[in-house]
C-alpha cells in the first residue's frame, strides 16, 4: 500500500486485526497492533474490541482484562460491546463474581447494560448453579420489559440442568401467556429437561404442542426425542419416529444414527443395530468415532458367548469396523486406535476365545503411522505376553 502512496490507517489495521483474531492468530494480531502504534497510529475502541474478542475466544480472560486497563490509560472509553464480551467470557469460565465486578465498573462509567449483557450474566449464574441469583436477575429484566426469548431459554435450561423441572414448567407456562413466543430452542430445551426428569408423557405432549403451534422441530429436537425414547426403553417407538424423520425433509445426521444404534446395542437388539449401521452408509453418511466406540463397547460388555446369531452379528460388525476404519482419514483412524486401547482390557477375554477378533484389531491399526512406539493396541497386547492362534475357520474374510 505504501509503495502506491496509500498509507494504512486505523480502519485498515482494524480490518486486518479482526480477520487475524477470527482465525485465532492472536500473536500475529498483537504484533500488528504494536506495529500500528510504532507508526504513530492511535488505536480506537474498535481496535481494542477486536483484540479483546479474539483473546476472549481463546479463554485468555486475564489478557483481556489487561487490555481493558490499558484502554483506561489511553483515555479510550469501553463500549457496551467491550464490557459484554468480557462479562460473557468470565461467566463461561465460571467467574461470575468477576463478571459482576465488570458490570459495576460498566454502570459506574455510564454504560447501560442491555439484554445481551444481562443474558450473559444470568447464564453465568445458571452455569454455577446459582439459580436464586439467576431468578432475581430474570425478574428484574421482566420488570424492566427487556426479557427476550433467549432470557427465557437460559433460565429454563438452568432449571432443567439443576433438576428443578417444576420451576421450568412454571416458567414455560408463564411464557405462553406473554408476548414472548417460544422458539425451537425453547421447546427443545424443555423437552430434553422433561425426558431427563423421567416425564416422557409430558415431553411428548410438549412436542405435540410445539408442532401444533407452528414451530418446526429441527434435527436437535428429533434427536432429543429419540434419545429419550431409547433411554426409557421405547425402542419400537424410536424406530418409528426415526423412519418418519428419514422420509421428511430433515437431513438425518450421524448423531441420530448413533443414538439408535446405542439404544439397540444396549437392549441386545443386534440385528436392528446392524441394519441401522448399514443404512448409515446407504444415506451417504460416515460413522464417526462415537459410532465405533458404541460397537466396541458392545463387544466388551456382551461377549461372544450365547446365541449363534449374536456371534455372527458381532463378527459382521467388527468386519465393517475394520474395513471402514482403514479407509478413514488419519484423525479418525487414530481415534479408532485409541478407542480399542480404551476398551482393551475388556475385549482381551474375547480375543483369547476368538482369534479373528485379534486379527481384526491388528488390521485396524495396520495403516496408522502416527502412533508413538509401544502405544498401539498391537504393541500393548504383545507387551502382555499373550499368545494367539491366528488360524480361523469362521469363513469371514477381511
Amino acid at each position: 500500500m505504501g509503495e502506491r502512496g496509500c498509507e494504512p490507517d486505523v480502519v485498515t489495521y482494524n480490518a486486518i486485526m479482526d480477520a487475524l483474531c477470527k482465525d485465532k492468530l492472536i500473536i500475529e494480531a498483537l504484533n500488528l497492533f504494536s506495529q500500528m502504534r510504532n507508526r504513530g497510529i492511535s488505536p480506537c475502541v474498535i481496535t481494542y474490541n477486536c483484540l479483546i474478542q479474539g483473546i476472549c475466544n481463546l479463554g485468555k480472560w486475564n489478557q483481556a482484562l489487561a487490555l481493558l486497563k490499558e484502554m483506561a490509560g489511553q483515555n479510550i472509553s469501553p463500549s457496551i460491546f467491550t464490557f459484554t464480551i468480557l462479562i460473557d467470557t468470565l461467566c463461561k469460565e465460571g467467574l461470575v463474581s468477576k463478571a459482576q465486578e465488570i458490570m459495576k465498573i460498566m454502570i459506574q462509567q455510564g454504560v447501560k447494560p442491555d439484554v445481551v449483557t444481562y443474558n450473559s450474566l444470568m447464564d453465568g449464574f445458571c452455569l454455577c448453579n446459582q439459580m436464586d441469583e439467576a431468578t432475581k436477575l430474570f425478574d428484574q429484566m421482566v420488570s424492566g420489559g427487556i426479557a427476550d426469548v433467549r432470557s427465557y431459554n437460559i433460565l429454563i435450561n438452568g432449571y432443567c440442568k439443576s433438576r428443578k423441572i417444576d420451576e421450568a414448567t412454571k416458567l414455560f407456562d408463564e411464557m405462553l401467556k406473554t408476548s414472548v413466543v417460544p422458539n425451537t430452542v425453547t421447546y427443545t430445551t424443555f423437552i430434553k429437561g422433561l425426558w431427563e426428569a423421567r416425564r416422557p408423557g409430558n415431553a411428548l405432549e410438549v412436542f405435540k404442542s410445539m408442532c401444533s403451534c407452528g414451530q418446526q422441530p429441527n434435527i436437535i429436537t428429533f434427536s432429543t426425542i429419540l434419545n429419550g425414547l431409547c433411554k426409557q426403553g421405547y425402542l419400537d417407538e424410536a424406530l418409528t419416529l426415526f423412519k418418519a424423520m428419514e422420509k421428511s425433509r430433515l437431513k438425518v445426521n450421524c448423531v441420530s444414527y448413533n443414538i439408535l444404534i446405542n439404544g439397540m446395542c444396549r437392549a441386545g437388539r443386534l440385528t436392528d443395530a446392524k441394519e441401522l449401521f448399514s443404512r448409515l452408509f446407504e444415506k451417504g453418511l460416515q460413522p464417526d468415532v462415537y459410532t465405533y466406540s458404541i460397537i466396541i463397547k458392545d463387544f466388551a460388555m456382551k461377549g461372544f458367548s450365547g446365541i449363534k446369531i449374536y456371534q455372527r452379528q458381532h463378527y459382521l460388525l467388527m468386519k465393517w469396523l475394520i474395513k471402514d476404519s482403514l479407509q478413514m482419514p488419519p484423525p479418525l483412524n487414530w481415534a479408532c486406535e485409541h478407542i480399542v486401547l480404551l476398551h482393551y482390557r475388556d475385549i482381551m477375554s474375547l480375543v483369547k476365545e476368538f482369534s479373528i477378533l485379534f486379527c481384526g484389531l491388528l488390521a485396524l491399526c495396520a495403516g496408522s503411522s502416527c502412533s508413538a512406539p509401544g502405544t498401539s493396541p498391537c504393541s500393548t497386547i504383545q507387551d502382555q505376553g499373550t499368545a494367539f492362534d491366528f488360524t480361523s475357520d469362521d469363513g469371514i474374510n477381511f
